[in-house]
Formats: C-alpha cells, structure tokens, sequence
C-alpha cells in the first residue's frame, strides 16, 4: 500500500490532481490571480508563488498512461471454484475447524445471493458438510433430530454442539474410530428423494479387509417455494460386503427396512406415557417431515441448509461437473 502511494506521489501530474482533489474546492483562475496580487504588495522581495493549477486545465495526458489516476480495487466476486476449492481444502468438512466453517457459511452466503434457479432434478454428491459426522447429510438424521428436540440431555459432552439429546448421541458416533464414511449422493426425482451414504467399517484392516454398506433412506418429496419438503419413509442398508460374505448370518441385512414415517409417528403417540415420566419432554409428531432448503442452485452446484441450521454444499454427480475436484 505504501509502495503505491510513492510510485503515484511520483508523478507531477498526479501530484497535483492529488493537491486538487483533496482541497476543500477548486480555485478560479480570477481568483488565483487576485491572491497573487495581495500577496506580492505585502513584500515584492519574496519569491513568485507556484501558479495554481484550475482543475478544468487538467487534461488526461497529464494524469499519465492511466485515464483515472485513483482507480477503484477489483470487486472480490465469489465463484462455485472457490467455495468448491474451499470444501475440498476441510475434507468435505470432516477436517474443517470452527474457522474453516465460519468461512465456508459466509462463502456459501455471498454465492447464494446470486442463485441461478436451476432444477433440483438429478443425482448430488456431498462436497461440504458443516458437521464433523458426514453421515448427517442423509435428512434421516434430520428427522431424528427434530424427534429428540425436546430432550435433553443429563451430561453433555465436550464434542456435542449442544445439550440436546441428539447432538449428544452424534458426538459419541462422530467419534467412534473404526468406521469412515464414503460417498454420499442425494438422487431427486419428480415425487421422490433417495439418500445413499456408504459407509466402511475398519477393523483389524491388516487382517480383515474393510466392510462396506449403503445406508439408504427413501423419501416422498414435495416442491415448496425455496427447496422440498421430505416426508421420510423408509431407512435400510444395501450392498452390504458383510452380508455378500457370510449371508447365513446377515442376510436379512437388505431385507430389513426401518419404517421412519410410521415409527417416528407411534413415539410420538406415546407422549401421554413419555410426559409421566418425562414432564418437560415429548417426541414431535411432524419428525418424519423434513425441509431441504436450497437457497442457491446451479447446474452445478447445490447449497442446502436445514431448519435447525446444518449446511451442505452439493455437486451434480457428473465427470464434467466435477471439474478435477476428488471427493
């Protein structure tokens, strides 16, 4: 900054485009010549002051190469690049610090009040997830969220966001060491929404190779002015290794499939019961009910955020979007 003050103070043009500019108003050339004549009766000895300079004599040429000697700094316009450049740098947001998230929100923010519109149709890979537990992109844990609302928990752990029952249950599973979470996709659909979330176990890798499975939660899905709202069906695992391996013993893996929508309603109708034990707490009836909020769509890229204030940034499950970026 100070090296570019000295390099535009070095200009005698500019120097004095500079004198003029920052004077309370420009002098007249009448007036310049009458502050002339009272300053030489005073004393006829003292050297002839510098002429002043009236600011419509100013051409261009004498402002040097450059038509505006104080020319306005680029304007810092967010891209789907950057943010997309700032998600991989976190690791999806699994590695992300608080920093990090701050950073990423307020990208997202900026990018969002330029939203092209595009359609939600097509099949979205997770790229940013603002919880450490990338397994909280399936809106199964939405749901499971806004159920536990109002309990809360007795202890509340270092790593948990807050003292709900939920995020207290996520801080255990987000630090549970044998196990990492693969792909995530969101396929949409007219009428239909299906999160897949692959998940790897990891134990006594050098023994045993890593057992994969697809948690995979099934849901209706209906336009509403900024996104979809989900009713959540069902939830099952699919393409489990384990069960491909030893299918005496978990081949009703696939078979079995945790009904979300009627299960979460039969808690909720046992509020009666849950308050005598419980008085301040009670399951919510409308938990099998989800938003996904899509504040910016693109061709590209998705940035959604939940009622109770996750963030999740999106790329269509293309090679061509996906422009280099490995997830």
């Amino acid at each position: 900054m100070a090296f570019a003050l000295v390099v535009l103070l070095s200009s005698s043009g500019a120097t004095s485009a500079l004198m003029l500019a920052t004077s309370p108003r420009p002098l007249s050339k009448s007036l310049s010549r009458q502050r002339l004549g009272m300053m030489s009766a005073f004393s006829e000895s003292e050297p002839e002051p510098e002429a002043v300079v009236d600011i419509e004599d100013v051409s261009p040429s004498d402002m040097g190469d450059s038509e505006d000697p104080f020319p306005e700094p680029p304007s810092l316009v967010v891209s789907e690049a950057s943010v997309l450049a700032r998600c991989a740098a976190t690791g999806r947001g699994a590695l992300a610090s608080d920093f990090d998230r701050a950073d990423v929100d307020g990208l997202c923010a900026e990018l969002e009040t330029r939203s092209p519109g595009a359609s939600l149709t097509g099949r979205w890979q997770l790229a940013y997830s603002s919880e450490a537990g990338l397994y909280r992109s399936s809106p199964f844990f939405w749901g499971f969220k806004k159920l536990l609302r109002n309990f809360d928990s007795p202890v509340t752990l270092r790593n948990a966001k807050d003292s709900s029952t939920a995020e207290n249950i996520y801080a255990v599973t987000d630090g549970l060491p044998f196990y990492d979470v693969g792909a995530c996709t969101q396929t949409i659909s007219p009428g239909t929404f299906v999160s897949e979330v692959e998940v790897r176990l990891k134990v006594f890798e050098s023994l045993v190779p890593k057992a994969t499975s697809v948690m995979t939660t099934t849901a209706r899905a209906e336009p509403t002015e900024d996104g979809l709202l989900l009713t959540l069906e069902t939830t099952q695992v699919k393409d489990s290794s384990i069960e491909q391996a030893l299918p005496a013993v978990f081949g009703f893996l696939s078979d079995f499939k945790f009904p979300t929508e009627s299960a979460f309603r039969q808690l909720a109708d046992q509020n009666d019961a849950i308050a005598r034990l419980f008085p301040s707490s009670s399951f919510a009836p409308d938990a099998s009910t989800v938003n996904l909020r899509c504040p910016y769509v693109s061709n590209t890229l998705r940035i959604t955020r939940t009622d109770s204030g996750m963030l999740f940034v999106h790329v269509k499950d293309d090679d061509n979007t996906l422009g280099g970026f490995a997830w």
